[in-house]
């Protein structure tokens, strides 16, 4: 019934609005930064890939600006092993959603720069092991607070038809995981109707 009520929420509010939707797909990278800490060591995976989808809604329309309001769904292949004298971490991929607004700056140019901000949760699997005294086991995995901001760039290749690329950074809000800024590089393109 939800699912049923959402497509057709999908539908309608679009065309109240007019042509006013925005489906953005955007595929890229995402960067580690390895870190030594004394006594211990962290070991990331460098550059992996990482795949965007976006439907933004435009709420405010002005010609010095336009307002989205943008769903993204992020999924992260990023995988990450930290170790120190007693305690091995190790994170894997991760999924964000974080609804939010996107302000695109000259709608109407060739170029329109953008800058996003939103905050909704990531799925986390990660895992800590610490090995001083007993062995203890930690699996932490499930829905955590997240948040992302960025910035970008869409070039107009028609009325319908545009390229974007985009920096953003997804932040883990939760205590107790690896890891806590996954930025991406993306590039992709968006369709609006």
């Amino acid at each position: 019934m939800a699912l049923k009520s959402l497509s057709l929420a999908c539908i309608l509010i679009p065309a109240a609005f007019g042509q006013s939707s925005q489906v953005d797909v955007l595929a890229g990278v995402t960067t580690s930064a390895a870190t030594v800490s004394a006594p211990g060591v962290s070991v990331n995976a460098g550059r992996t890939a990482s795949v965007l989808a976006d439907y933004a809604l435009r709420l405010v329309e002005r010609p010095t600006g336009n307002l989205y309001l943008e769903l993204p769904a992020a999924r992260i292949h990023k995988a990450s092993v930290g170790v120190s004298p007693d305690r091995v971490t190790a994170g894997v991929s991760q999924f964000f959603f974080t609804p939010g607004v996107r302000y695109e700056l000259a709608p109407r140019a060739r170029v329109s720069p953008y800058g996003v901000a939103g905050f909704g949760f990531g799925w986390f699997d990660n895992a800590d092991v610490q090995v001083n005294g007993p062995v203890r086991v930690n699996v932490l995995e499930g829905l955590k607070p997240a948040a992302a901001v960025g910035a970008g760039a869409e070039f107009h290749i028609t009325r319908r038809i545009g390229f974007r690329v985009e920096m953003r950074d997804f932040i883990n809000c939760a205590a107790g995981i690896a890891g806590r800024n996954h930025v991406t590089f993306n590039g992709g393109f968006g369709f609006r109707f």
